[in-house]
């Protein structure tokens, strides 16, 4: 596990390591944004925030973030979804998030095409969707349709909107299995408009992508400042 230093990032709240939901959700809080796991930013993950011996394995009952990421989710303050890294998942608080909006949305390459377009289509027809639904709706296969959630979760136009506890067999166990469903960010409506400067009527920030890009990478440098500008720019970009 690194121990990461949070005090001077809650208003003073002494360090705890990540052994509980609500260790998770103050970690994520205080970080703003954060992948899931062990990425090429040391230290900068939920996995190396949490002792061994409280995350996930195959050979113990704990099931540690991979079960509490569902109570961040339900918090209703956390954005969950493949959307650093490439396509990772991560987490981030509205504030973050819309400045990765801000970014992403800018960036041409990044907008859906073809059938990404229409499963998006139908993600903003429907409110929220399962993978199942969608693949029954397109007729593909799961990996397919994996592929195409996971673009469209990395251009910020698609977030996890909930993720249910699957229980299973004769005794109702629950192991980990997760159902988990997909819906557009409820916060877009606020999201930064694109212009030079200034604010409109509404008061709502008006910043350019790029300083939306520069304050990501300068927020996560300050909390992580032995990581290298360039491996924070990969993660983010």
């Amino acid at each position: 596990m690194v121990e990461i230093d949070l005090t001077k990032f809650k208003g003073g709240k002494e360090h705890r390591p990540i052994t509980s939901p609500e260790a998770m959700l103050d970690a994520i809080t205080a970080l703003g944004i954060v992948p899931f796991f062990i990425n090429i930013v040391p230290g900068y993950s939920i996995e190396e925030m949490t002792p061994k011996e409280c995350w996930f394995d195959d050979d113990s009952d704990t099931l540690g973030p991979w079960d509490w990421k569902i109570d961040c989710i339900q918090s209703g303050c956390i954005a969950y979804g493949k959307f650093l890294l490439g396509g990772k998942a991560s987490f981030a608080t509205v504030e973050r998030y819309r400045e990765l909006m801000n970014w992403r949305r800018a960036r041409k390459e990044l907008k859906p095409k073809g059938l990404e377009m229409d499963v998006y289509n139908a993600i903003v027809e429907a409110g929220t969707l399962t993978t199942s639904e969608l693949r029954k709706r397109f007729g593909i296969k799961k990996s397919k349709m994996d592929t195409i959630i996971t673009h469209l979760e990395y251009a910020t136009l698609v977030v996890t909107g909930d993720i249910q506890r699957v229980y299973r067999g004769p005794d109702l166990c629950y192991s980990g299995w997760q159902r988990s469903s997909v819906c557009t960010p409820d916060f877009s409506e606020i999201f930064f408009k694109t212009k030079k400067q200034g604010a409109d009527k509404t008061g709502k920030e008006d910043i350019s992508p790029e300083v939306s890009f520069t304050r990501l990478c300068g927020h996560i440098h300050e909390r992580f400042p032995l990581a290298e500008e360039a491996m924070i720019r990969k993660a983010i970009w």
